[in-house]
C-alpha cells in the first residue's frame, strides 16, 4: 500500500495549536492582572477570562491531536498495512473546502474517512452524537479530544472531495466512513447513516468492500491519487507502524 501524508498540513496545525494556547494564556494572565490592579474593569476582565479559557482549551485540543504519537493517520496506516500496492492511502489531502481526514483509493472505489480519537462511551442514533458519562468529567476534559458531529463532517468532506475531483474532470462518487482510533472507546450504534468502525475493523471492511463488481481503471485511480497528493511537504512511503487492536461494539 502506498501512503501519502501531507506533513506540511500537520506541522501547520501543530503550530497553530501552540499559538492559540499561548494567546489563551496571555488573555488569562492579562485578565487576572486587570482584576487585581483595576477592579473597576471587572467586566472587561471577566470577558477576557472567558475568551482566554476558550482559546486555551481549543488550542490544547489542537496541540494534543497533532502532537500525540501515534497520530490518527499513523494508527490507520498500521491497521491497513497489509493492503497491496493497488491501494493508496492519502492523509489530509490539500483541497478546497472541508478536506477529508483520510482517503483510501481502492480498485473499486474511494473511501473518505473521518477519524476521532475520543475515549470512553459514545452514543450515536442516526446522525446525532452524544458523549456519555459524568458531565463534570467532560468539563474537566475540555482540552482533550472532542466528539463533535462526525456524521456531518464526513458528509461535508465527501461533498468537498467530489466537487474537487469534478473540477479535475474526474467523475467518481466517494463513499464515507467514521473511524475511531482510541483503544478505550465504546460506541453504541443505532440506525447509523454512515459506516462506523474502529481502526482495527478497517481492513476487514475494505476487503468486504473490494468484493463489489464496480472497478475504477488504473489510469483513473492514478489521476485521483495525483490530484489528492498535491501540495507542499507531501511525503509518500510504503511502510506503516504497528498498533494494538480493539473493536467497537454496536448497541
Amino acid at each position: 500500500m502506498r501512503i501519502v501524508r501531507n506533513t506540511g498540513y500537520i506541522k501547520r496545525r501543530r503550530r497553530a495549536g501552540k499559538m492559540i494556547v499561548f494567546s489563551g494564556l496571555l488573555l488569562l494572565i492579562g485578565s487576572w492582572v486587570i482584576t487585581l490592579l483595576y477592579p473597576s474593569l471587572f467586566l472587561l476582565a471577566t470577558v477576557g477570562l472567558a475568551v482566554g479559557f476558550i482559546f486555551f482549551n481549543g488550542g490544547m485540543q489542537q496541540l494534543a491531536r497533532w502532537s500525540r504519537r501515534p497520530r490518527n493517520d499513523e494508527v490507520i496506516d498500521a491497521d491497513l498495512e497489509r493492503l497491496t500496492d493497488r491501494y493508496t492511502l492519502i492523509h489530509y489531502p490539500d483541497m478546497p473546502g472541508r478536506r477529508p481526514d483520510h482517503v483510501l483509493i481502492m480498485p473499486n472505489g474511494i473511501l473518505a474517512m473521518t477519524s476521532r480519537e475520543v475515549t470512553g462511551s459514545v452514543q450515536v442514533k442516526q446522525g446525532a452524537w452524544r458523549k456519555l458519562g459524568n458531565p463534570l468529567g467532560r468539563m474537566l476534559l475540555l482540552g482533550g479530544p472532542q466528539l463533535g458531529n462526525p456524521t456531518f463532517e464526513n458528509e461535508e468532506q465527501i461533498k468537498a472531495m467530489k466537487a474537487f475531483l469534478a473540477s479535475r474532470n474526474i467523475e467518481v462518487s466517494p463513499t464515507g466512513a467514521i473511524v475511531f482510533v482510541a483503544d478505550n472507546v465504546e460506541v453504541k450504534i443505532e440506525e447509523p447513516t454512515q459506516p462506523i468502525l474502529h481502526a482495527s475493523e478497517l481492513l476487514e471492511y475494505v476487503r468486504q468492500f473490494s468484493q463489489s463488481d464496480t472497478t475504477i481503471p488504473t489510469k483513473e485511480r492514478d489521476a485521483i491519487s495525483a490530484a489528492l497528493s498535491e501540495g507542499e511537504e507531501v511525503d509518500s512511503s510504503l511502510s506503516a507502524p504497528t498498533k494494538p487492536k480493539k473493536r467497537i461494539r454496536a448497541a
